[in-house]
């Protein structure tokens, strides 16, 4: 998976930015960690995630000295359906009784092109740790801030989340979009 909560560092990586790492705010209005799974026999299902906390440190000249780490609230899914969030809140999916947060912690942060870069790090989800990589889309806006969009695909199977398959899909596909600006 390109992945989702990395992306938001890897895309301030790649615009100038000062010679050293600037901290970055992400705007919560302005924000949204999105996901897509699909199940046999049934439309795509299309959700977020409402509540997160973000801290971005950016440096436009050498991007491997950037770094982001994203938390994310498991319980605050909203598919708009109540009763399925209640199901994926529950032990088969993300058991937010004993794993309240999914995480992203950078490890490496690579430039692919003027708009474009590649952030490496350790996703945790259900207690597992992994390293993925999501792809970073980053435009420049007005007073040094930059419109970030992280794409990528996880497979919940290797986080150990095998509830419904295979008629659940395995693959996730994660966008994270945000305004980040200078704090």
């Amino acid at each position: 998976m390109t992945r989702l909560f990395p992306s938001l560092a890897v895309a301030l990586a790649v615009a100038a930015t000062p010679a050293l790492a600037a901290s970055y705010q992400t705007d919560p209005a302005r924000t949204h960690v999105a996901f897509t799974i699909g199940a046999k026999g049934y439309p795509m299902t299309m959700g977020e995630f409402r509540s997160f906390k973000a801290d971005l440190a950016i440096d436009g000249g050498v991007p491997a000295r950037s770094r982001v780490s994203f938390d994310v609230a498991a319980d605050s899914i909203d598919t708009h359906v109540a009763l399925l969030d209640d199901y994926v809140r529950g032990a088969g999916f993300l058991d937010t009784a004993r794993h309240p947060s999914i995480s992203f912690r950078s490890t490496a942060v690579r430039r692919v092109d003027d708009q474009t870069v590649e952030l490496t790090g350790d996703m945790t989800l259900l207690g597992v740790t992994r390293p993925e990589t999501f792809r970073v889309r980053v435009t420049p806006t007005a007073d040094s801030a930059y419109t970030l969009v992280a794409e990528g695909e996880i497979r919940r199977s290797d986080f150990g989340m095998t509830a419904g398959l295979p008629l659940v899909s395995d693959t996730v596909t994660i966008t994270v979009s945000t305004l980040a600006s200078a704090r």
